[in-house]
């Protein structure tokens, strides 16, 4: 094939432009026009993407709770229950106010989170520490006369104590006179109600006391109370 004339040549530039083709000077090699398709799919997804990142930055608070004397969080996101949904802008906004809530001393309390003038308010329960559940039970102890009595609650307890069980129980010695020959019993007493004392010293001889028709009705309502405390009851009356 000859060279192309110039109007030969704008001829077919004129054509081939026509299928989407253009020719490059006067030679042969030609660029393919293709035109991207549209994917209705691609804009659906990016519609859905940022739907998806548009959080509702409503403030919902958790119900707070902690043992005694334990330290209180200074965080808000610890108090937040929907903290995804919420925006950064918007949580560096937030104050939390704990100043009401009393970590030393056990009960309700409210806390308070401020966004843009408008208060929040949450519960914040301070409970007593759980102690763990164990089974003591009392020794009988023998002294001689005029021997002091020890203060180390280990003694008057067969089990090993922690110093945390420790804490939580309660001797009274004084009904015990070291001046004189004797039996006596010690109170024993555990502050934790689901303990139970599993070992009592019987006193030489029981002691009878008469109690008013109130008092008679709360002694028999409490009577497993009573047993697990160290004292064992029974009625001598005629009702």
């Amino acid at each position: 094939m000859g060279k192309l004339t110039k109007k030969e040549t704008g001829i077919l530039s004129l054509v081939l432009t026509s299928w989407g083709l253009i020719l490059i000077g006067s030679g042969y090699t030609m660029n393919g026009m293709v035109k991207p398709t549209e994917n209705p799919n691609n804009n659906l997804e990016v519609i859905h993407k940022r739907v998806a990142e548009i959080k509702s930055n409503e403030i919902k608070l958790k119900d707070m709770k902690l043992e005694v004397n334990q330290p209180l969080s200074v965080n808000v996101r610890d108090y937040l229950e929907n903290i995804d949904n919420i925006d950064q802008e918007v949580l560096k906004l937030l104050k939390l106010d704990t100043s009401t809530v009393k970590t030393n001393e056990a009960g309700s309390y409210t806390y308070t989170i401020t966004y843009k003038k408008k208060k929040y308010n949450g519960s914040f329960v301070i409970k007593e520490k759980e102690l763990p559940n164990v089974d003591l039970t009392v020794k009988n102890l023998s002294l001689t006369i005029g021997s002091p009595l020890s203060t180390d609650k280990q003694v008057y307890i067969k089990e090993t104590l922690s110093d945390e069980v420790k804490e939580h129980i309660l001797i009274d010695l004084t009904g015990v006179d070291t001046q004189k020959v004797g039996n006596y019993k010690m109170l024993f007493e555990k502050l934790k109600k689901n303990n139970k004392c599993s070992g009592m010293q019987n006193i030489l001889k029981p002691i009878m006391v008469t109690l008013e028709k109130k008092e008679y009705g709360a002694l028999i309502e409490n009577q497993e109370l009573i047993l697990n405390s160290g004292f064992l009851i029974e009625d001598f009356g005629d009702g």
